[in-house]
């Protein structure tokens, strides 16, 4: 059953991925699209800053529940090295657990924030877009994000208990 979860968490993880390559993309094509729009029409894209800054956060969010899946993260661990298997294995669990805590937190608190802002009708202040939207996407990669840790944290568990 853990591994049917894992694959369809995973698989999730690789989608939200192939998002963040999509919003790189376009990212690069709205910069370079509004430089031309400038140098050549003296037409600049009306919003380029904001929308650039909206799909530099979604890049960020969209890659971490990947990132943490392939173990591409920074990890510093020169210290846990030295310890003997079994001792890696439970700080492992005990680091997993307690990231998925604070990354469980992280999100509820990301989807009390976004609900706040969408009842305030908080908007940007060039393109007039809602800054609600934004958020919520983002909570939904770091839930991800707590539950790809999730699975991590019991496989630590398992690993521990072997």
């Amino acid at each position: 059953m853990l591994k049917k979860i894992t694959k369809v968490i995973n698989y999730t993880a690789s989608m939200l991925d192939k998002f963040a390559g999509i919003s790189i993309v376009i990212a690069m094509l709205l910069v370079v699209l509004n430089v031309i729009m400038r140098k050549i029409f003296h037409k600049p894209i009306l919003g380029t800053f904001e929308f650039t800054g909206f799909l530099t956060a979604l890049i960020i969010g969209f890659g971490l529940a990947q990132c943490m899946v392939s173990n591409s993260h920074i990890a510093i661990d020169f210290i846990v090295e030295k310890f003997n298997n079994k001792a890696q294995k439970i700080v492992g669990f005990i680091i997993n657990g307690i990231s998925f805590l604070l990354l469980s937190i992280f999100s509820y608190k990301m989807i009390e924030y976004a609900t706040k802002i969408l009842k305030s009708n908080e908007l940007s202040p060039t393109t007039q877009m809602p800054f609600y939207i934004v958020v919520y996407i983002l909570a939904g990669c770091f839930i991800i994000l707590s539950l790809v840790t999730l699975c991590k944290t019991i496989i630590s568990c398992q690993e521990v208990s072997s």
